[in-house]
C-alpha cells in the first residue's frame, strides 16, 4: 500500500531551495551595489527577479544609486527596473537616495528616465529637499534655497538671498523659478540684492 505522505526529505528540499534563492537574491543586490554591472546582468538573464529587495526594501537600483554606479543604474532601467520603486521602511525613491547621497551624475540619469522628481517619502520629504538637508549643491542646484523656492516660502527666499553675499545661488534658483513659472519666486532673485 502506498503512502499518501510525502518524503520526509521534501521540507528540507524546500528549505535548501529557499535558502539557495535567498543567496542568489542576496549576490545579485551586492553585485549592483558594486557596480559590477556583468554580474548583475548575469543574475538577471537567469531568471532573478530585477526588483527584489533587501532586508531594509533596497533594490538594486536603490544600492547602485547610493554608490553612483551610473552604469548600472542605466541598464537596471533599461531592463525594467522601476524608477519611482519606493523602499519599505522610509519610502525613498532612487531618486531620493541619490540625491541624499550627492550622486550628481546618477540624479541626472534617474531624471532623464523619467523619475518622479515630486515624489515624497513617507515622511513627506522630495528628492531636492533631501539634497539640500544633506547640502549637496551640486545636485542640479538642490540647495536651501531651491528648496524654499520649490516649496513657495517666499519669505525664507527673500532672507535666503540677503544673506547671499556671493550671489552664488541666485541663476540656479532662476532657473528653478523658471521652471515651475513661479514669476513672484523668479523676481525676488533680482529685487533682493545684497548691499555691498
Amino acid at each position: 500500500m502506498a503512502s499518501d505522505k510525502p518524503p520526509e526529505s521534501l521540507p528540507h528540499r524546500v528549505d535548501a531551495d529557499t535558502r539557495n534563492t535567498t543567496d542568489i537574491n542576496a549576490c545579485y543586490l551586492r553585485s549592483a551595489r558594486a557596480g559590477n554591472l556583468e554580474k548583475a546582468l548575469d543574475y538577471l538573464k537567469n531568471g532573478v527577479d530585477i526588483n527584489i529587495c533587501n532586508q531594509n526594501g533596497l533594490n538594486a537600483l536603490h544600492l547602485a544609486s547610493k554608490e553612483g554606479h551610473v552604469e548600472v543604474v542605466a541598464e537596471l532601467i533599461k531592463h525594467g527596473a522601476n524608477v519611482d520603486a519606493a523602499t519599505k521602511q522610509k519610502g525613498n525613491t532612487a531618486l531620493h537616495i541619490a540625491s541624499l547621497a550627492g550622486q550628481n551624475d546618477v540624479v541626472k540619469e534617474l531624471v532623464t528616465h523619467s523619475a518622479n522628481v515630486n515624489a515624497q517619502s513617507q515622511n513627506g520629504f522630495t528628492p531636492l529637499y533631501m539634497a539640500a538637508q544633506e547640502n549637496h549643491m551640486d545636485v542640479d542646484g538642490f540647495t536651501p534655497l531651491a528648496v524654499a523656492l520649490q516649496q513657495g516660502h517666499e519669505q525664507v527666499v527673500s532672507l535666503l538671498l540677503e544673506n547671499d553675499t556671493k550671489g552664488k545661488v541666485r541663476l540656479p534658483a532662476l532657473h528653478i523659478a523658471a521652471r515651475k513659472d513661479d514669476t513672484k519666486a523668479a523676481a525676488l532673485p533680482s529685487s533682493k540684492r545684497p548691499q555691498r
